[in-house]
């Protein structure tokens, strides 16, 4: 799992709290950010999503893109190294492994939405007045049952010419 432009949405430093954000899955639902895995639930599941989950304790809609689990060309190989971009530049968001897009967003698109009985059809185009693009925040790991090494880790800011 990981989680980019993360940050806590009453005090920035709060996302470094470890009793606000303690591992349980949960507790990261009130972060506002961008969230992608690989290899989630016994390496079934490739997902990404716009945080946050929740606001105040109730479920808020977000972004949710979940078409990729099962299929093996987007889990995890074992034993190989996997190079991950994430990417942020205006209004498009994408998640790249070795080199491949797995996921993107840019306005226009048509996106899964989750969390709220209004968004019944659960599709919707992809708006940055609804969405804003989020423009900083922190970069963070989380795993569960699994062996990482992480190696050459770098952060680029993208600038137009």
């Amino acid at each position: 799992n990981v989680f980019w432009h993360a940050s806590d949405p009453n005090d920035a430093a709060n996302v470094l709290n470890n009793e606000l954000y303690t591992g349980v899955f949960s507790s990261y639902h009130k972060q506002r950010g961008y969230y992608a895995s690989m290899g989630g639930r016994d390496n079934t599941t490739t997902r990404f999503r716009r945080y946050p989950r929740t606001e105040g304790g109730s479920a808020v809609t977000h972004i949710s893109l979940a078409d990729r689990d099962e299929q093996q060309e987007y889990l995890i190989k074992p034993d190989h190294t996997h190079t991950i971009q994430l990417v942020v530049y205006k209004d498009v968001v994408q998640y790249i492994v070795d080199g491949r897009v797995f996921y993107e967003i840019r306005e226009g698109d048509e996106v899964t939405l989750e969390g709220s009985e209004s968004d019944r059809d659960g599709r919707a185009l992809y708006d940055t007045d609804r969405f804003p693009a989020y423009d900083g925040g922190w970069v963070g790991f989380r795993m569960v049952n699994s062996h990482h090494v992480y190696s050459n880790f770098r952060v680029y800011r993208l600038n137009s010419k």
